[in-house]
């Protein structure tokens, strides 16, 4: 996310990481506050990047790196 440009790149991974331990509500509640950060931070439709980017990776993460390592 700080790729992005993102601010407090950190802390959102943090509240992803915490909030994963929920299922399926945790990683869309996450989802949901960061298209709300999205829409503050960035203008049009640069507002859905920040959701979308963790959507996207926390999707790759469930499919491919979880199964992997168990």
């Amino acid at each position: 996310l700080s790729l992005i440009g993102l601010p407090a790149a950190p802390l959102w991974g943090v509240v992803a990481a915490l909030a994963n331990f929920v299922l399926y509500l945790g990683p869309a509640v996450v989802a949901a506050a960061l298209l709300v950060a999205g829409t503050v931070v960035f203008d049009g439709a640069e507002s859905f990047l920040p959701a979308a980017v963790f959507v996207g990776l926390n999707a790759m993460e469930g499919q491919f790196v979880t199964p992997t390592l168990l």
